[in-house]
C-alpha cells in the first residue's frame, strides 16, 4: 500500500527565505498504513499543509484555519490561552446576566395619571467584576462593569387630570441593556472618603487627600 509523507526545504533567494513543500511516497504494509501527515510553517500554526492524492500523484495542499472573533474584554481575566490547534485564542467568557426588566404600571405626573397602564422598562442583573494580581504592573488589577441602558426611545402616553383635562406626556423606554466598563473605585479612596477626606489629583497624577471642613 502506498503512503505519502510531507517534506519541505528552505530556499533563500535575493536575501528572502521561503519554504517549498513536496510529497514523497513509499510502500507500507496494510497494517501500517495511515493518513497523510500535516505540517505548519515555523511561527504560523494557522496554516497547515497536507499531502492529498490527485489522480495518480500526491501534491501538497494548503489549509488555513479561520479563528472566530476574539475580544479579550469578554474573557475572565487571566484565562486567555491558545487552542490545541496552536492557532486560535480562546478563554472562558465572563458570565453576564444583564437584561431588560419590564413593569406594567400607571404613570403619574403633577397629580395627573396615564389613561392606561404602560410598560416601564429598566436594566437589571449582574456584570463581570474581577480583582486579580498583575505581574506586569506588580499591583492588583481591577475590572468593573455596570448593567445599564444601551439604547432608549421616547414614547408618548395620554395623561388625564382630576379636572378632566388631558395632555400628552413623554417618557423614556429602554430598548436594550448591556454591560459597560466603569472605573473601579480604589479601596484607599473609599476608606479616605469615609474618614471625611476628599480625593484629588496632584499635577503628577498621584492621588492626594484633603480633609473636609
Amino acid at each position: 500500500m502506498m503512503r505519502a509523507e510531507l517534506k519541505y526545504m528552505f530556499r533563500k533567494r535575493d536575501g528572502i527565505s521561503n519554504v517549498k513543500f513536496y510529497c514523497t511516497t513509499l510502500m507500507t504494509s496494510p497494517s501500517r498504513s495511515q493518513p497523510g501527515n500535516t505540517w505548519s510553517p515555523p511561527g504560523d500554526k494557522c496554516v497547515k499543509y497536507e499531502c492529498v492524492k490527485i489522480e495518480d500523484q500526491f501534491v501538497p495542499v494548503e489549509a488555513k484555519i479561520t479563528c472566530p472573533l476574539f475580544n479579550r474584554k469578554d474573557c475572565i481575566p487571566g484565562t486567555e490561552t491558545i487552542a490545541p490547534d496552536g492557532c486560535c485564542h480562546v478563554c472562558p467568557l465572563i458570565p453576564r446576566n444583564c437584561n431588560i426588566k419590564t413593569n406594567t404600571t400607571y404613570i403619574t405626573n403633577n397629580g395627573c395619571q396615564s389613561s392606561k397602564p404602560v410598560d416601564i422598562t429598566s436594566c437589571g442583573g449582574s456584570c463581570g467584576t474581577y480583582s486579580m494580581y498583575s505581574v506586569e504592573a506588580n499591583a492588583m488589577d481591577h475590572t468593573c462593569s455596570c448593567c445599564q441602558e444601551m439604547d432608549t426611545t421616547q414614547k408618548q402616553v395620554q395623561m388625564v387630570c382630576p379636572d378632566g383635562t388631558t395632555f400628552s406626556h413623554s417618557y423614556t423606554y429602554v430598548e436594550k441593556c448591556g454591560c459597560k466598563e466603569i472605573e473601579c473605585e480604589d479601596r484607599d479612596t473609599q476608606q479616605s472618603t469615609s474618614k471625611g477626606q476628599e480625593p484629588s489629583k496632584s499635577s503628577k497624577g498621584r492621588k492626594v487627600y484633603r480633609r473636609r471642613r
